[in-house]
């Protein structure tokens, strides 16, 4: 069974990477993929991060800080435990005739970092703007697939990550509706 499902994800990995692509696509998903490495969306970014801070009621605020907690447990978690438990190798340095977009990275492969990370932070501001959850998630989704596009995850990796960081979002969200009442009685519980 798990020989299948890993030869199901590199077949499918070698349709996403070689097969299913585009022209624009080679010049989008490697921006994509780092866009926390261009300071041309980071700014606008933080500033509207910032200006929600600012002008948000307290929901907003606390929906706003919790992702700090969330990425940092889904990342270390992940980056720390996960990765070397699992110990798979990326496509990248494991197969041939992989069209890499990107650096290979020096990291293994399963989760996804970049999909726990999106994913999770996706699913906290979900709880609180639930009417732009379908742009968090689509946005998220688009980074996961690029990981594959570029050559550096297999889909399983990609779809591990989203599952773990929405698990670790929920996990954040529990301990603070848990702890809060006790902690900040004064503050609003996050619903």
């Amino acid at each position: 069974m798990l020989d299948y499902l890993l030869s199901t994800d590199t077949s499918l990995f070698h349709f996403f990477n070689s097969t299913l692509t585009f022209p624009f696509f080679d010049w989008l998903m490697p921006y994509i993929t780092d866009y926390h490495k261009h300071i041309e969306l980071i700014v606008p970014l933080v500033i509207i991060l910032a200006y929600l801070f600012w002008k948000g009621n307290s929901l907003t605020r606390i929906t706003l800080f919790l992702i700090i907690p969330t990425v940092v447990f889904g990342d270390i978690v992940n980056s720390f435990i996960l990765k070397h438990y699992f110990a798979r190798i990326r496509p990248c340095a494991s197969l041939e005739n992989v069209r890499l977009l990107v650096s290979c990275g020096s990291g293994f492969s399963f989760p996804s970092s970049h999909a726990v990370n999106n994913f999770a932070i996706a699913t906290i501001l979900s709880f609180k703007f639930k009417k732009y959850s379908f742009i968090y998630f689509l946005f998220a989704f688009t980074i996961a697939y690029s990981r594959v596009y570029v050559g550096v995850h297999y889909p399983l990796d990609v779809v591990a990550g989203a599952i773990f960081g929405v698990c670790s979002a929920y996990f954040i969200k529990f301990i603070w509706n848990y702890f809060q009442p006790k902690l900040f009685p004064n503050i609003i519980p996050q619903s």
